[in-house]
């Protein structure tokens, strides 16, 4: 088993005191009290939120739990795409600026008044669009297309900063492992991934140098793997519990919350940078759906919309739920 130094990079510090600045999963040795010390994040729970104004599978989103932006989707009968915009307040839905494309699968990044929306699958003929849409707060506006048409992947980051990195390519049976980087204006090529998936749509996390794509399925069963990111390499890291696509995530690359997905998951598994750890449950099962909370937003702060029930890809549902984390607390315990 790896020792303390092993899993953090470093020994066990000592202070007369506590940590001053404690991290979750840190340990320190308080020679005042004579005992060692953990940081830990509490274990938080999911509640109920205001429903989306009708049922609703959504997988393309960005912005934070207060707000929160959800694009297009399908909603019954007969699972319609739908070009409408959603937003939450924290307390309330409201529609915002049609999307220009109606359609699903498209991954986003950013915040509310400075978003980005990449890979967009439209239906019919045309299947995929290349084609990347920014959002000011107000209204939508193209930016520069991707390289290829490449579909549901995960991304990270910022509107003029943002990695998008596997997912489904040559629509509707290529894999990809590839990562395309944007600037704001143009993509260019990244390294690949270690494996290729399609749809760690919605649980990726993070920035342009320091993201994780999470889950997926690869090449045809889901996989519960996990890689991290540079901005230049792929690195596998611990895998998580539960293996599923298109779920929620959010977070930082240290600190990221990962819940529900399809075929129907309720699990939650909180990231604290070395090691992921399952949570409190969802009350109902969220498949083809995603999260928001942004980076800044960590591993305490999240929302989860509308998706399917386990029945199927084409049973919409509007429940949402709300993710507080507990505060962060320290706990000591002997030396012996």
């Amino acid at each position: 088993m790896a020792d303390y130094k092993a899993i953090k990079g470093l020994g066990i510090q000592t202070f007369s005191g506590d940590h001053p600045n404690a991290a979750s999963g840190d340990v320190w040795y308080n020679s005042t009290l004579g005992k060692l010390r953990v940081h830990k994040l509490g274990a938080g729970a999911w509640s109920s939120a205001a429903n989306l104004p009708t049922a609703r599978k959504l997988k393309s989103s960005f912005g934070t739990k207060t707000a929160a932006i959800y694009v297009g989707g399908t909603q019954p009968p007969n699972s319609v795409l739908q070009t409408e915009v959603l937003k939450y307040n924290g307390t309330a839905w409201s529609e915002e600026a049609d999307f220009p494309h109606a359609g699903d699968s498209g991954s986003g990044a950013g915040v509310e008044t400075a978003g980005i929306m990449v890979g967009w699958y439209v239906g019919g003929a045309t299947g995929v669009i290349n084609q990347t849409t920014e959002y000011d707060g107000s209204s939508w506006t193209t930016g520069g297309n991707t390289p290829s048409q490449q579909l549901d992947g995960g991304t990270g980051g910022t509107q003029t900063a943002t990695f998008f990195a596997g997912g489904t390519i040559n629509f509707p049976t290529g894999r990809t492992a590839g990562t395309m980087e944007y600037d704001g204006s143009s993509w260019t090529a990244g390294n690949d991934m270690n494996s290729a998936r399609i749809s760690p749509l919605g649980n990726s996390v993070g920035t342009q140098t320091a993201g994780l794509v999470v889950s997926g399925e690869d090449p045809s069963a889901l996989t519960a793997k996990v890689e991290s990111y540079d901005g230049t390499n792929w690195t596998e890291g611990p895998d998580v519990s539960t293996s599923q696509r298109v779920g929620g995530g959010n977070g930082s690359q240290t600190a990221a919350l990962k819940y529900g997905g399809f075929p129907g998951t309720v699990n939650t598994e909180s990231w604290d940078g070395s090691s992921w750890t399952e949570v409190g449950n969802l009350s109902t099962p969220h498949g083809y759906t995603s999260g928001c909370g942004y980076s800044t937003g960590g591993n305490t702060s999240s929302i989860i919309a509308g998706g399917t029930t386990p029945a199927g890809i084409d049973n919409e549902k509007a429940d949402v739920e709300e993710w507080d984390g507990a505060p962060e607390t320290t706990s000591s315990w002997d030396v012996t």
